[in-house]
């Protein structure tokens, strides 16, 4: 074994210098690796406060989200056919509906709805949600109590709720008719706004 008394002088310092680098390259690549990681890190934070659009805090809804729908036949017992999403439908007394929503301002949104029959019947009706865009899905956060009008040819609803600044937003309508043991129903949704 070898003391630091029995190495000569010049080996030392030979056995010095290679000591030192082999000491300090650790820390020089701790510290570059620390960096590397602390820029990925700031990066990934960066990314997960991304910023969209006119300051909202989800991408926006897809384009075929973006504008409202004409109504959508959702069941009818009086043809007894069962037609989804399909546009105009042809049934016999549903003849359409629309929803909308506005933006009242300070948070607030305003909901209104209508539907149409083709003639006076039993009864027409309407339910009128309030969606946000999650940012991969729509989710219903109010839906208003059901509206009904007896030996009528339409109805007419509004209402309005409070919701989170920043969100998209869209008005979702289910529209049913009742005559007799005949029940149409469908649905429309309208086009999606920004509540800032």
């Amino acid at each position: 074994m070898f003391t630091r008394s029995s190495l000569s002088p010049i080996f030392r310092k030979w056995l010095a210098v290679p000591l030192a680098v082999m000491l300090t390259v650790p820390v020089f690549a701790s510290a570059a690796a620390a960096e590397a990681g602390g820029a990925a890190v700031q990066a990934a934070s960066e990314s997960a406060a991304a910023v969209y659009p006119n300051g909202a805090k989800t991408p926006p809804p897809p384009e075929s989200d973006m504008k409202g729908s004409g109504l959508i036949l959702e069941r009818s017992s009086s043809t007894g056919s069962m037609q989804p999403n399909a546009i105009n439908p042809g049934q016999i007394y549903l003849s359409s509906g629309n929803a909308s929503l506005v933006d009242r301002g300070g948070g607030k949104a305003g909901m209104i709805g209508q539907t149409y029959a083709t003639q006076i019947v039993d009864t027409v009706g309407l339910e009128v949600r309030i969606q946000r865009w999650t940012g991969s899905s729509w989710d219903t956060l109010y839906t208003t109590p059901t509206i009904t009008n007896s030996n009528s040819a339409n109805v007419y609803g509004q209402d309005s709720a409070l919701v989170t600044k920043g969100y998209y937003y869209r008005a979702w309508g289910y529209h049913f008719i009742i005559q007799g043991t005949a029940f149409e129903s469908g649905y429309t949704y309208s086009d999606s706004i920004l509540i800032n």
